[in-house]
C-alpha cells in the first residue's frame, strides 16, 4: 500500500475492510488485497460494522467473499440519498437514512438471497435539523426534532419477519 494517497480513509469495525479513496481492501487471507470493483464507483456510504453493503448514486451495493467484489442487490434508491447519508446493517436488515437541514428521509429493507426488498420509505419535516436514534438490531428507529416551538417524536418498530412497520405511541 506504500504510495497511497488517499485523503478519506476507513475502516471497517470488524477489521475485514479498509477504504482509501477510491479503493477498497479486503482482509482475506490474512493480507489486504484490493476489491475487484470498488474503485469504479463513487462511492456515498458504506455501513460501518463491515462495509458489506455500500451506497453509490441510485444504487445499493452488497459486497461478495466469493466474487471479491460488489454487485448491486437495489438499483432503485432514492436520489435524495446523498453525501452524508448512512447505512447501517444487521444481519440481513439494511437501514438507509438522511438527515437534512429540515427532514429526515429513510428507508427499511430486507435482503432475502442478496436482493433487497424494500420494507419501508419515509420522509419526516421539521422546522430545525432532526436526530435518530436505531437499535442495534434495526428493529426501533426513534426520530425527533422540532416543529414550530413544539417537540416531535416518531418511534417505529419494524417486524422484518412480517416485513412491516409499526408506529408506537408514547405514553401521555
Amino acid at each position: 500500500m506504500a504510495g497511497l494517497t488517499s485523503t478519506v480513509w476507513k475502516i471497517s469495525d470488524d477489521c475485514s475492510k479498509l477504504y482509501a479513496n477510491p479503493i477498497v481492501y479486503t482482509s482475506l487471507s490474512g493480507s489486504l488485497i484490493p476489491i475487484i470493483n470498488a474503485n469504479k464507483f463513487t462511492w456515498i456510504a458504506f455501513d460501518s460494522s463491515s462495509f458489506t453493503y455500500g451506497i453509490v448514486s441510485g444504487q445499493i451495493m452488497k459486497y461478495s467473499d466469493t466474487l471479491v467484489s460488489y454487485t448491486s442487490v437495489y438499483s432503485s434508491l432514492s436520489t435524495s440519498f446523498v453525501a452524508g447519508t448512512v447505512i447501517q446493517s444487521y444481519s440481513n436488515r439494511v437501514l438507509v437514512y438522511y438527515v437534512g437541514t429540515t427532514s429526515i428521509l429513510f428507508e427499511v429493507y430486507l435482503d432475502t438471497n442478496n436482493n433487497l426488498a424494500k420494507i419501508t420509505s419515509q420522509t419526516l419535516n421539521f422546522t430545525a435539523k432532526p436526530s435518530i436514534s436505531v437499535s442495534s438490531q434495526l428493529t426501533k428507529i426513534l426520530i425527533y426534532g422540532v416543529n414550530s416551538t413544539a417537540l416531535n417524536a416518531y418511534l417505529y418498530f419494524v417486524n422484518y419477519t412480517l416485513s412491516s412497520v409499526q408506529t408506537l405511541s408514547f405514553p401521555s
